[in-house]
């Protein structure tokens, strides 16, 4: 009799665990589909946004300044300690992206006149506090996993991943519409104008961002059920709780220097520890980088942020939108499937040196370079309207995005196995001020000059 007791019991806390990971992975969907989900969703936005082709630039400005809610989040830690809560963090965060992105749904086409010119500052504003959630993931969800056993970390960033790969699966199923196409005017008209063709997609983007609505309502929904069960635990049985709450390595005091500044999405934070791990498998001994290397792995790591994580995305637009709304598409969501797919080749490739990064990034350059004199060549790079240029933007800015994910991963994995939490900060210094000077120059390049021009379907192919 007691067997079989310990037999149910097994079971049950079999099916509890299990219960466990899918509310994990449910909240760990929510750090970043929020901004995944609009980065996916921009070649229909541009076509209704008064800043047109611009509206990229705008984005990553914006997301970028959304990194201010950890820094409010480790003042108020600091200075009212008592009456910060994590949990009430997390859950008005949480509301807030949810009422953000469903707000977002019905007023993404709203258009605000400043100054006698017409902005999305509706459309901005939502965006700024949808990624307020995944700004301040690293310093809030991450932490709070240390209620449960450290088995469950890893459904956390199966979830994490899911942020990328959902909405840029629906977002294929969605599709565009097909490309615009320049409609002659007709003979017997006065007007000898012409005009743009543009089917509809599937379904709106007001669909779409309800369907993102859900994934955040649910996720709310999950992180509300586990506050719920820590609780019971308590009240009913301590040892069942210490079961499930066992501390998680370098979590214990939040935010620390490494989460506040690491401007890397844990996600790719906890691949790079993966492969520290194995490099540690591998080698019995630690190579201590003089430096000079260091200094150009900080340097090198600063570029790579300010053109993958601030400019490059910021004239995406330019570079693919000549060749058609199709092409735009499939380059923002294949670029986002790439990026999970680049985390887990981490893992099973050997970590590089940095000679080996160099190698990667080399390799980066050419591809940036690409699709950066696309951009510029915009309205009439090479080979525009032909199946050719059209297959070469995508595959470039897919493996732009690949190689640019992991050089930051390899970078990231030897510092931490270097020098630890020290360096790590430093590289989340590196790293956050190169995305915020890149999304500036970006910004600047496409509202302040005449370098970028837009493509417009009535024009002559060359």
């Amino acid at each position: 009799m007691p067997r079989l007791a310990r037999c149910s019991g097994n079971r049950g806390m079999t099916r509890r665990r299990f219960l466990i990971d899918v509310l994990i992975v449910m909240f760990g969907i929510s750090a970043w589909v929020g901004v995944n989900g609009i980065y996916v969703q921009l070649p229909l936005l541009v076509l209704t946004a008064p800043e047109g082709w611009s509206l990229p630039a705008y984005i990553v400005v914006i997301v970028q300044a959304a990194n201010i809610g950890p820094v409010l989040y480790a003042l108020s830690r600091k200075f009212f300690p008592n009456l910060c809560k994590e949990s009430a963090w997390i859950s008005s965060l949480l509301i807030l992206g949810s009422v953000a992105m469903g707000t977002l749904a019905f007023v993404y086409e709203t258009k605000t006149s400043i100054n006698g010119t017409e902005h999305s500052v509706a459309l901005l504003a939502l965006i700024f506090f949808t990624a307020l959630v995944g700004c301040s993931s690293s310093v809030l969800f991450v932490p709070y996993l240390r209620n449960f056993h450290e088995v469950h970390l890893v459904s956390f960033f199966v979830g994490e991943g899911l942020s990328g790969l959902l909405p840029s699966a629906v977002a294929l199923v969605q599709g565009v519409g097909g490309n615009e196409e320049c409609k002659s005017p007709e003979s017997n008209s006065t007007n000898d104008t012409a005009s743009f063709n543009h089917e509809v997609p599937h379904f709106s983007p007001k669909i779409y961002f309800l369907f993102l609505f859900g994934l955040l309502v649910a996720s709310t929904c999950a992180f509300w059920i586990l506050e719920c069960s820590l609780v019971s635990q308590d009240k009913s049985d301590p040892k069942l709780s210490t079961a499930f709450r066992t501390p998680l390595p370098h979590c214990n005091q939040c935010p620390s220097h490494e989460n506040l500044s690491s401007g890397i999405p844990k996600f790719e934070t906890r691949i790079a520890e993966e492969v520290t791990e194995a490099t540690s498998l591998q080698s019995d001994t630690t190579i201590a980088y003089n430096g000079v290397v260091r200094s150009y792995l900080y340097v090198l790591i600063g570029l790579i942020c300010f053109a993958g994580n601030g400019f490059l995305p910021g004239i995406q637009s330019y570079s693919c939108l000549p060749y058609g709304n199709v092409a735009y598409h499939l380059t923002v969501t294949l670029a986002h499937l790439s990026n999970p797919i680049a985390c887990v080749l981490a893992l099973w490739m050997p970590p590089p040196g940095p000679r080996g990064i160099t190698k990667v990034s080399t390799l980066a350059v050419i591809a940036s370079t690409y699709v950066t004199w696309l951009a510029f060549s915009s309205p009439t790079p090479p080979w525009r309207g032909t199946t050719l240029g059209t297959i070469l933007v995508v595959l470039a800015w897919i493996a732009l995005t690949g190689l640019v994910t992991y050089a930051k991963l390899s970078i990231t994995a030897i510092f931490r196995r270097e020098s630890g939490a020290t360096s790590l900060f430093y590289v989340g210094v590196v790293t956050q001020a190169g995305s915020v000077a890149g999304a500036i120059f970006s910004f600047v390049l496409t509202n302040y000059s005449t370098l970028l021009t837009p493509y417009k379907s009535c024009i002559p192919s060359s």
